[in-house]
Protein backbone atom coordinates (compact mmCIF):
# COMPACT_ATOMS: atom_id res chain seq x y z
CA UNK A 1 0.00 0.00 0.00
CA UNK A 2 1.30 3.45 -0.91
CA UNK A 3 2.02 5.97 1.84
CA UNK A 4 3.22 9.49 1.00
CA UNK A 5 4.16 10.08 4.66
CA UNK A 6 7.26 7.86 4.52
CA UNK A 7 10.76 9.23 4.99
CA UNK A 8 11.49 8.36 1.35
CA UNK A 9 8.53 10.40 0.09
CA UNK A 10 9.28 13.34 2.39
CA UNK A 11 12.97 13.32 1.49
CA UNK A 12 12.39 13.13 -2.26
CA UNK A 13 9.84 15.95 -2.26
CA UNK A 14 12.01 18.15 -0.05
CA UNK A 15 15.01 17.44 -2.28
CA UNK A 16 13.24 18.60 -5.46
CA UNK A 17 11.64 21.55 -3.68
CA UNK A 18 15.14 22.60 -2.57
CA UNK A 19 16.40 22.63 -6.16
CA UNK A 20 13.32 24.52 -7.29
CA UNK A 21 13.17 27.22 -4.62
CA UNK A 22 16.90 27.98 -4.74
CA UNK A 23 16.64 28.09 -8.54
CA UNK A 24 14.02 30.82 -8.14
CA UNK A 25 16.08 32.60 -5.45
CA UNK A 26 19.11 32.55 -7.76
CA UNK A 27 17.17 34.15 -10.62
CA UNK A 28 16.66 31.14 -12.89
CA UNK A 29 13.44 30.58 -14.79
CA UNK A 30 11.88 27.36 -13.59
CA UNK A 31 9.31 25.01 -15.11
CA UNK A 32 7.67 21.92 -13.64
CA UNK A 33 8.77 20.18 -10.44
CA UNK A 34 8.00 16.47 -10.39
CA UNK A 35 8.76 13.31 -8.43
CA UNK A 36 8.14 9.57 -8.75
CA UNK A 37 8.63 6.98 -6.02
CA UNK A 38 9.12 3.34 -7.01
CA UNK A 39 8.10 0.25 -5.06
CA UNK A 40 11.68 -0.90 -4.54
CA UNK A 41 13.74 0.77 -1.80
CA UNK A 42 15.78 3.61 -3.30
CA UNK A 43 13.75 3.68 -6.51
CA UNK A 44 13.06 7.36 -6.85
CA UNK A 45 13.19 10.04 -9.49
CA UNK A 46 12.81 13.77 -9.32
CA UNK A 47 13.16 16.67 -11.66
CA UNK A 48 13.10 20.41 -11.15
CA UNK A 49 13.00 21.87 -14.62
CA UNK A 50 15.46 24.74 -14.91
CA UNK A 51 15.99 27.08 -17.83
CA UNK A 52 19.54 28.35 -17.26
CA UNK A 53 19.39 31.14 -19.83
CA UNK A 54 20.95 34.32 -18.48
CA UNK A 55 22.94 37.05 -20.21
CA UNK A 56 26.64 36.61 -19.51
CA UNK A 57 28.45 39.74 -20.61
CA UNK A 58 31.71 39.47 -18.71
CA UNK A 59 33.96 36.93 -16.99
CA UNK A 60 32.50 38.12 -13.68
CA UNK A 61 28.98 37.32 -14.94
CA UNK A 62 30.14 33.82 -15.89
CA UNK A 63 31.66 33.22 -12.45
CA UNK A 64 28.53 34.42 -10.66
CA UNK A 65 26.34 32.29 -12.94
CA UNK A 66 28.42 29.16 -12.26
CA UNK A 67 28.30 29.72 -8.50
CA UNK A 68 24.51 30.15 -8.57
CA UNK A 69 24.06 27.06 -10.75
CA UNK A 70 26.19 24.94 -8.39
CA UNK A 71 24.15 26.23 -5.44
CA UNK A 72 21.00 24.94 -7.16
CA UNK A 73 22.63 21.55 -7.72
CA UNK A 74 23.59 21.27 -4.03
CA UNK A 75 20.29 22.67 -2.75
CA UNK A 76 18.43 19.39 -3.24
CA UNK A 77 20.57 17.34 -0.87
CA UNK A 78 20.92 20.25 1.54
CA UNK A 79 17.14 20.59 1.77
CA UNK A 80 16.67 16.83 2.11
CA UNK A 81 19.24 16.79 4.93
CA UNK A 82 17.72 19.74 6.83
CA UNK A 83 16.31 18.89 10.22
CA UNK A 84 15.33 21.47 12.81
CA UNK A 85 17.09 24.34 11.06
CA UNK A 86 20.39 22.51 10.57
CA UNK A 87 21.83 20.30 7.85
CA UNK A 88 22.59 16.78 9.05
CA UNK A 89 26.02 16.09 7.54
CA UNK A 90 25.63 12.31 7.33
CA UNK A 91 22.32 12.62 5.46
CA UNK A 92 23.79 15.22 3.09
CA UNK A 93 26.87 13.06 2.40
CA UNK A 94 24.78 9.97 1.73
CA UNK A 95 22.46 11.90 -0.58
CA UNK A 96 25.24 13.52 -2.61
CA UNK A 97 27.07 10.18 -3.05
CA UNK A 98 24.02 8.08 -3.90
CA UNK A 99 20.69 9.63 -4.87
CA UNK A 100 22.16 12.82 -6.30
CA UNK A 101 25.43 11.59 -7.77
CA UNK A 102 24.58 13.19 -11.13
CA UNK A 103 24.01 16.56 -9.43
CA UNK A 104 27.36 16.18 -7.71
CA UNK A 105 29.13 15.25 -10.96
CA UNK A 106 27.71 18.36 -12.66
CA UNK A 107 28.73 20.52 -9.70
CA UNK A 108 32.29 19.15 -9.71
CA UNK A 109 32.65 19.82 -13.42
CA UNK A 110 31.36 23.36 -13.02
CA UNK A 111 33.76 23.88 -10.09
CA UNK A 112 36.67 23.09 -12.40
CA UNK A 113 35.32 25.57 -14.95
CA UNK A 114 35.01 28.16 -12.18
CA UNK A 115 38.54 27.32 -11.10
CA UNK A 116 39.75 28.14 -14.60
CA UNK A 117 38.70 31.73 -13.91
CA UNK A 118 40.04 31.92 -10.38
CA UNK A 119 43.09 29.68 -9.98
CA UNK A 120 46.53 31.11 -10.66
CA UNK A 121 47.62 30.48 -14.24
CA UNK A 122 50.84 28.83 -13.10
CA UNK A 123 49.06 26.35 -10.79
CA UNK A 124 49.79 22.68 -11.35
CA UNK A 125 47.07 20.02 -11.47
CA UNK A 126 47.20 19.18 -7.74
CA UNK A 127 47.07 22.88 -6.86
CA UNK A 128 44.06 23.31 -9.14
CA UNK A 129 42.32 20.35 -7.48
CA UNK A 130 42.98 21.88 -4.06
CA UNK A 131 41.68 25.20 -5.32
CA UNK A 132 38.53 23.50 -6.67
CA UNK A 133 37.99 21.84 -3.27
CA UNK A 134 38.21 25.24 -1.54
CA UNK A 135 35.75 26.70 -4.05
CA UNK A 136 33.49 23.71 -3.47
CA UNK A 137 33.34 24.37 0.26
CA UNK A 138 32.73 28.08 -0.33
CA UNK A 139 29.84 27.47 -2.74
CA UNK A 140 28.42 24.67 -0.58
CA UNK A 141 28.36 26.99 2.45
CA UNK A 142 26.60 29.68 0.40
CA UNK A 143 24.03 27.13 -0.82
CA UNK A 144 23.46 25.89 2.74
CA UNK A 145 22.82 29.44 3.94
CA UNK A 146 20.27 29.98 1.17
CA UNK A 147 18.52 26.69 1.86
CA UNK A 148 18.23 27.38 5.58
CA UNK A 149 17.05 30.95 4.93
CA UNK A 150 14.33 29.61 2.60
CA UNK A 151 13.39 26.40 4.40
CA UNK A 152 9.79 27.48 5.04
CA UNK A 153 9.29 28.10 1.33
CA UNK A 154 10.98 24.79 0.49
CA UNK A 155 8.73 22.95 2.95
CA UNK A 156 5.60 24.55 1.44
CA UNK A 157 6.54 23.31 -2.02
CA UNK A 158 7.59 19.89 -0.70
CA UNK A 159 4.30 19.45 1.18
CA UNK A 160 2.24 20.41 -1.88
CA UNK A 161 4.27 18.04 -4.05
CA UNK A 162 3.95 15.21 -1.53
CA UNK A 163 0.17 15.74 -1.42
CA UNK A 164 0.09 14.95 -5.14
CA UNK A 165 2.18 11.81 -4.68
CA UNK A 166 -0.55 9.15 -4.46
CA UNK A 167 0.83 5.92 -5.98
CA UNK A 168 4.04 4.08 -6.77
CA UNK A 169 5.59 4.64 -10.20
CA UNK A 170 3.32 7.58 -11.05
CA UNK A 171 4.61 11.13 -11.48
CA UNK A 172 3.44 13.81 -9.06
CA UNK A 173 4.01 17.30 -10.42
CA UNK A 174 3.56 20.97 -9.66
CA UNK A 175 3.60 23.55 -12.43
CA UNK A 176 5.48 26.79 -12.22
CA UNK A 177 2.18 28.63 -11.73
CA UNK A 178 1.16 26.37 -8.85
CA UNK A 179 4.52 26.86 -7.16
CA UNK A 180 4.44 30.63 -7.68
CA UNK A 181 1.12 30.74 -5.79
CA UNK A 182 2.77 28.90 -2.89
CA UNK A 183 5.79 31.22 -2.82
CA UNK A 184 3.83 34.49 -2.64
Amino acid sequence: MFNNETQAARGLCKHEAGHYVIGVVNGFDMGTCKVRLGMQPGARHGESEIFPFQPLLSPSDVQTYIRRRIEVLYAGCLAEAELGGKVVESVFSSCIRQAANQDHAKARELLYVLGNFCAPVSARLEQRKDFANKLDLEVLNAAESKVLANIERINKVADALRAKLTAFDVDAALTNDEINLLLV
